[in-house]
């Protein structure tokens, strides 16, 4: 690169910050993303697709609880104008997500061979106590996520992800090679990798976690203060969770371990664009959103519909057409189901990219109220037409109509999303 082309990328990233900081979490989610899904023709031949089915299932219950484990105060840390109460909510959701871990281990190990029998996989009642794990590594590592954007620290956020994702695909493969793959390898190679990257988080962030906040807001002042994130965006996260895990339940019971083993890598391939694009451009707007004064948040909104649209348009025309060959080649033999249903999910995920950055406008601007009925109607969607259709459809056909439906009721947010912030823009909501 020249000399002036640099200064001229400079001069970009000067003026236009909000490119300079997508630019950076882009890098960082583009290497995450190619070691995870570059990792997975060796784990795809080195773990069947029962295994990595029964492993979908394993993560049915953690995924679900670690969207709620700090009651959703973590994301509240982004939101206060004073840096010491900031401080002072980091602290109380590492506390909160701390006895929520502990809760979830205690709970599934006592009524492992219950839950195991509900998930309609007695194989699973063994793992189900090593959740809570799950839970405290990703958990800490959520929260410290939205304090480095709350500082702008947006290379830190980059870096642990590629260190999370390195660690998780090396651990599972690094297992299976020593003869200790199938659920112990795909369990503890998860666990080991979020625990890493929550300890070096934690060592980055130790001062803001260890030092007095010097916050002189008493602690019941400030959850009263934010009290709609466990109140209203904490039961929006579970109902999130229940679709995302309840959609893998469903499936198990539905038809077969082996079709969620190929479900799963086909809804993995699919969501690294979604991951890539939405990822970043959804970390950097929330802070634009929290930022934006009134008046300004509808163009905000647009503009990030526009940049999460434009991103996510050729990859996802190149993954419909070529994801029925690219999958079973990149895979290897067995997987051709999942070139399949990666093909019928294309509609879904497209628009789920361009529209996952504006949904933390309904937090922005204390509108979670309307935010928790939309997710209702989502959650219920996919849920209701796989236990209804599945009987009568393969799954293939039944992935097209599910995402036809999503898609359609993902248009409809963002008309919600536009009226909100327009509403917001004229003075007609507070924050609270």
């Amino acid at each position: 690169m020249t000399a002036r082309r640099r200064h001229a990328f400079h001069h970009l990233a000067t003026r236009y910050p909000v490119i300079k900081n997508i630019g950076v979490l882009l890098s960082g989610t583009v290497i995450a993303q190619l070691i995870a899904v570059g990792t997975q023709p060796i784990i795809t031949r080195l773990y069947s697709d029962q295994d990595l089915g029964l492993f979908s299932l394993w993560l049915v219950i953690p995924q679900t609880v670690v969207l709620v484990a700090a009651f959703r105060y973590d994301m509240a840390v982004v939101l206060p104008p004073c840096e010491a109460d900031a401080r002072r909510l980091l602290r109380i959701s590492a506390l909160f997500i701390l006895l929520t871990a502990t809760t979830t281990s205690v709970v599934c190990f006592l009524s492992a061979e219950r839950l195991a029998a509900l998930m309609g996989e007695p194989e699973l009642a063994p793992w189900l106590g090593f959740t809570g794990v799950f839970v405290l590594g990703l958990g800490f590592v959520n929260l410290m996520t939205h304090w480095f954007t709350r500082v702008e620290a947006f290379r830190s956020i980059a870096a642990n992800r590629i260190q999370m994702f390195s660690s998780i695909s090396g651990v599972k493969i690094l297992a299976a090679w020593t003869g200790r793959g199938g659920q112990l390898g795909l369990v503890g190679g998860q666990l080991i990798g979020q625990l890493l990257a929550a300890i070096t988080m934690a060592i980055k962030a130790w001062r803001p976690l260890c030092q007095p906040s010097g916050s002189s807001t008493p602690v019941r002042v400030l959850l009263h203060r934010y009290r709609k994130m466990p109140l209203l965006n904490a039961p929006n996260a579970i109902i999130d969770g229940l679709r995302l895990n309840g959609i893998v339940l469903c499936l198990g019971l539905t038809y077969s371990t082996e079709a969620v083993g190929q479900f799963s890598q086909a809804w993995l391939l699919m969501q690294a664009p979604v991951t890539l694009i939405a990822g970043a451009i959804s970390q950097v707007f929330y802070q634009k959103f929290a930022a934006a004064r009134r008046g300004y948040l509808r163009q905000q909104v647009i503009a990030s519909l526009k940049v999460s649209a434009a991103g996510g348009l050729g990859p996802f025309v190149v993954l419909g057409i070529v994801s029925p060959v690219l999958f079973p080649w990149f895979l290897g033999p067995g997987w051709e189901l999942a070139g399949l249903l990666g093909q019928s999910l294309v509609l879904w995920l497209y628009l789920n990219v361009a529209t996952a950055p504006i949904s933390t406008i309904f937090v922005v601007t204390n509108r979670q109220e309307l935010m928790l009925g939309f997710a209702l109607l989502y959650m219920v969607t996919p849920l209701a037409l796989i236990l209804t259709l599945g009987k009568t459809m393969t799954i293939n056909a039944l992935m097209w109509v599910l995402s036809c439906c999503m898609a359609l009721l993902l248009l409809g947010l963002v008309a919600l999303t536009l009226r909100v912030a327009a509403s917001y823009d004229r003075g007609a909501t507070t924050m609270g």
